[in-house]
């Protein structure tokens, strides 16, 4: 499997009681390589948010990048942070953006804020 410093490495799990858990564990984990997210199951959305604005700060205008990092700090890691990231849904995200609405924001802040997200 890839690693962050590009290398492939092989990755071994053992111990599982029956072949019908070590097949699911092994579908997980092409999953998450498949999607690019975590294998850590016990990662949060702020475990992973708080690391995601460095990976995007070479390829962004340095105003992009303090408009994602501040994104990131104020809004999605406050609304979202808590949660493992294995356990975000559809729903949370859109029960933020009805909240912030309702709670006299604007539709493009909230937009946009909502749009910073990353998307595996």
């Amino acid at each position: 499997m890839p690693s962050t410093d590009g290398r492939h490495r092989q990755r071994c799990r053992s111990g599982f009681p029956t072949r019908k858990a070590a097949r699911a564990a092994l579908e997980h984990a092409l999953e998450c390589e498949r999607t690019g997210l975590d294998r850590d199951d016990d990662l949060t959305v702020a475990g992973y948010l708080a690391g995601w604005p460095r990976t995007k700060e070479d390829v962004l205008k340095p105003t992009t990048f303090a408009r994602y990092r501040d994104h990131v700090h104020n809004d999605l890691i406050p609304a979202f942070g808590r949660l493992k990231l294995s356990d975000l849904r559809e729903r949370h995200i859109t029960a933020w953006n009805d909240a912030e609405l309702a709670r006299g924001r604007g539709r493009t802040s909230v937009y946009h804020a909502g749009a910073t997200s990353p998307a595996p």
